[in-house]
């Protein structure tokens, strides 16, 4: 097992993310998580070229979103040795692209926050469930 820490656009946009790059990069950190969750296409294509002048990252891990296309998980895996990636089901969020079964079998679903959780259903075709746990302390709660 390994533990990656995480890169995130969750509040601070494109420059947020950079930043987090570049200070994971000064600590000497050469592999992170990738969360792109609020960046719409364009604001992605200017993160990807950012991180790609840095050239000292690799993000094995990818939460992905659902207007994603196969050939932008194909320049993930390229340019940045993503492996496995995630997305929210597609219940709660439409796949916009045709995601192909070699594809899916490396993008786990994760776990929905109450009251919607997960169904069996949400994982057909997917490579296995990625769990949430803040999702699972908001059940807890």
């Amino acid at each position: 097992m390994r533990l990656l820490p995480g890169i995130t656009t969750t509040r601070a946009r494109v420059s947020g993310a950079l930043a987090q790059a570049k200070q994971a990069r000064d600590y000497g950190i050469r592999e992170c998580a990738l969360f792109v969750t609020r960046l719409e296409p364009v604001e992605r294509f200017s993160l990807y070229q950012g991180l790609r002048r840095l050239r000292l990252l690799t993000f094995p891990f990818v939460h992905a979103r659902s207007d994603m296309s196969a050939d932008e998980y194909a320049l993930l895996t390229r340019q940045f040795g993503a492996d496995r990636f995630n997305l929210h089901p597609a219940r709660q969020r439409a796949h916009n692209g045709e995601l192909g079964a070699d594809l899916r079998r490396r993008i786990f679903i994760e776990n929905l926050p109450p009251p919607d959780g997960l169904q069996s259903a949400d994982l057909a075709g997917f490579a296995g469930i990625c769990l949430d746990l803040s999702h699972l302390e908001e059940l807890r709660r």
